[in-house]
């Protein structure tokens, strides 16, 4: 919802677009924003996603690494493990915002993600994020 075409509150979602097969996450909630400068057509804004997620994450591990005693059914003593864990995310970002034709814009954003989770899984969770989007004004 926007009121006044200066403050924005909503909801959003993410997910982890990541090419290799070692990391999911999904995560949304409570998003809030503001224009800082610009008009309608052309403008920054500030905004922020407070929320819940959960990530997967994936290692290759030898029996060694997992002080099993035995290879049994793997022949070269390696097998994949999953990690999963929700956690709560907060990701303020800056977005820019141009409006391509009348109702219709292109914005590009950059901000942070952090999260809750705990020890080793938030190092490969959190960070700096990148967006990129088409808004559609249906009023």
């Amino acid at each position: 919802r926007v009121t006044e075409q200066i403050v924005f509150a909503g909801l959003g979602a993410y997910w982890l677009a990541d090419p290799r097969d070692d990391a999911r996450m999904f995560y949304g909630g409570l998003m809030l924003g503001v224009r800082l400068i610009g008009t309608d057509r052309l403008n920054v804004s500030a905004r922020g996603l407070l929320g819940v997620g959960q990530g997967t994450l994936y290692d290759t591990v030898s029996f060694a690494d997992a002080r099993h005693p035995s290879h049994v059914g793997h022949q070269d003593g390696l097998f994949r493990v999953a990690y999963r864990q929700n956690f709560l995310v907060a990701e303020p970002e800056i977005r820019f915002s141009y409006e391509v034709v009348d109702g219709v814009s292109l914005n590009l954003g950059a901000g942070y993600r952090a999260t809750s989770a705990d020890g080793r899984m938030d190092d490969r969770l959190r960070g700096a994020t990148g967006t990129i989007g088409v808004q559609f004004d249906l009023h």
